[in-house]
């Protein structure tokens, strides 16, 4: 027969084993991806997934979807192919928006990349901002653009285009497409340089075009 002190061993060996089952259970496995898997680049800049369950990485050498076993990279036969790329957003149209480093807006239909018409509007605002903080999509088809350093730019379907900035001073302000917040970040260099502080400010409520914020 097992001694007292044997017993006492035996037990706790069982105890200490019964609360490391749950910790061994909970283990998650995981796999670094590389360009040697098929990822386009190394570095990953952001991921979506999107509404058919595929994820979406963009990367510093393009963009590229991935099924849960392999990665696959649409037909880019422009210029940019295989450039930095970044924001990765879907449309109702279930199409995969992104921008480029140079500021332009791309999206990807039937596994080709396509630009978008109305990059010519971006370039009219270009001395103005430096990055596009976010984009989103309007029931009516208008594409929002939070522009760090202006407000919201929205161009409409026929590419009639508008800014929505609400104060003269720094704010960063929000509002709501579809479910989703889309941001901008609203400030001037001159203002930059005269008000040391950030003001932020949160949209409560949009009627048509017009972004209410609270300072």
């Amino acid at each position: 027969m097992l001694s007292f002190v044997s017993r006492s061993i035996v037990l706790l060996f069982t105890l200490l084993c019964i609360n490391h089952l749950p910790a061994l259970g909970q283990h998650k496995a995981w796999r670094q991806y590389t360009i040697a898997d098929g990822l386009p680049g190394n570095q990953v800049y952001d991921m979506l997934q999107d509404s058919k369950g595929y994820m979406w990485f963009v990367t510093d050498k393009g963009i590229c979807r991935f099924n849960g076993y392999e990665f696959f990279q649409p037909v880019d036969t422009t210029s940019w192919s295989g450039t930095e790329a970044f924001l990765p957003v879907e449309d109702d149209k279930g199409r995969i928006w992104f921008n480029r480093i140079n500021q332009s807006l791309w999206f990807i239909e039937h596994d080709t990349v396509k630009e978008w018409e109305y990059n010519h509007v971006l370039e009219h605002y270009r001395a103005d901002f430096n990055r596009i903080d976010q984009l989103g999509f309007a029931d009516d088809g208008s594409v929002w653009l939070g522009l760090s350093a202006i407000g919201f730019l929205v161009v409409a379907p026929d590419g009639h285009h508008k800014i929505i900035h609400e104060s003269p001073y720094p704010n960063v302000i929000f509002t709501r497409l579809k479910n989703r917040i889309v941001h901008a970040l609203q400030f001037t260099t001159k203002q930059r340089s005269t008000l040391p502080k950030y003001k932020v400010a949160e949209v409560i409520s949009m009627v048509g075009d017009q972004v209410t914020v609270v300072d």
